[in-house]
């Protein structure tokens, strides 16, 4: 079956209708948000791009499996989500957002973590030991920060599917370690990359598509001008507004899906990302989420991995 997704790639790449704030397609992700643009209106205008380029589709290939008012739903819903936060209302916000996640969760694209080498990267040389390259353990979670999809104090294990996409996000110079699953053991993620090709028996081409607004909203940066120079360094930035959705998300999963164990997604950090690419060239991350409630937990999930050894890079 011919990929939807790519025919509103091509779409949106042929004309200025799809074009957004940043002078890119819709589309492409990362989301950047020029400098001194609100993340708010920048959003608002990529929602409403989106929900045209979707009636356009549906009339041109006559589809009848896209409900395009659930989607404008789903994206006015984290719009708001995102003002109420900004006003101080977090529980409000949580539980909006919980809210219209439960109505759309069984349309979020489901994968599992397949056989095969993933690779762990820290920027720092010369680490010899494995164990340094481990997720945080319990005792070590005042050093967990607040990242993309992990909340301060609650450690998660972050992987790359390679080592381009490692060093995308660590730097050039670091220590990398390979490893791969135990025979047995079985991750299901949440999936929030474009899978092509033949649509699979749980459909998730056309589910990633239903699910674009929460995808886009995971991959927003902030604070970038067109040209893609930061005009703002991350040492002075003190709140990632960027990181609500994700993070809420996190939170969600955490609390309402026991049997999803962490989130695929594709690099933030990567302004030509191909969200097809393969090998060294797949630019997708894995975040596990770590029971850390105990040593005996924490010992257990590390121990579901076949470990390398560490090297420079």
């Amino acid at each position: 079956m011919e990929s939807i997704y790519r025919q509103m790639i091509a779409e949106a790449e042929g004309g200025q209708s799809f074009k957004s704030i940043n002078g890119f397609n819709i589309l492409n992700f990362p989301l950047d948000v020029p400098f001194n643009v609100d993340i708010l209106d920048f959003l608002e205008d990529t929602f409403e791009k989106y929900y045209k380029l979707l009636d356009r589709i549906i009339e041109i290939k006559k589809r009848n499996d896209i409900n395009v008012d659930q989607v404008h739903s789903l994206g006015d819903c984290l719009i708001n989500v995102i003002k109420s936060v900004r006003n101080g209302k977090i529980i409000d916000a949580y539980l909006a957002f919980e809210s219209i996640i439960d109505k759309v969760k069984d349309q979020i694209p489901v994968s599992n973590m397949e056989n095969g080498y993933y690779y762990r990267m820290r920027g720092q040389r010369n680490i010899v030991g494995v164990s340094e390259m481990y997720p945080l353990p319990p005792k070590l979670r005042y050093k967990s920060s607040s990242e993309r999809f992990s909340i301060s104090g609650y450690p998660c294990f972050y992987i790359g599917q390679s080592r381009n996409v490692c060093k995308t996000e660590i730097g050039e110079c670091g220590t990398m370690v390979r490893l791969e699953l135990n025979n047995g053991v079985k991750f299901k993620l949440y999936d929030l990359t474009f899978t092509e090709g033949e649509l699979n028996e749980e459909n998730n081409e056309l589910k990633f598509i239903r699910v674009w607004p929460l995808v886009a909203s995971c991959y927003i940066n902030q604070f970038y001008c067109v040209k893609r120079n930061r005009l703002c360094p991350p040492e002075m930035i003190s709140y990632n507004e960027n990181y609500t959705i994700p993070q809420f998300f996190t939170i969600y999963v955490r609390k309402m899906c026991d049997e999803i164990n962490g989130i695929r997604y594709y690099t933030a950090k990567e302004r030509n990302l191909n969200i097809c690419g393969k090998g060294e060239e797949d630019m997708r991350n894995i975040v596990l989420f770590v029971d850390s409630s105990s040593d005996t937990s924490y010992d257990k999930f590390v121990r579901q991995f076949k470990w390398g050894n560490p090297y420079n890079v």
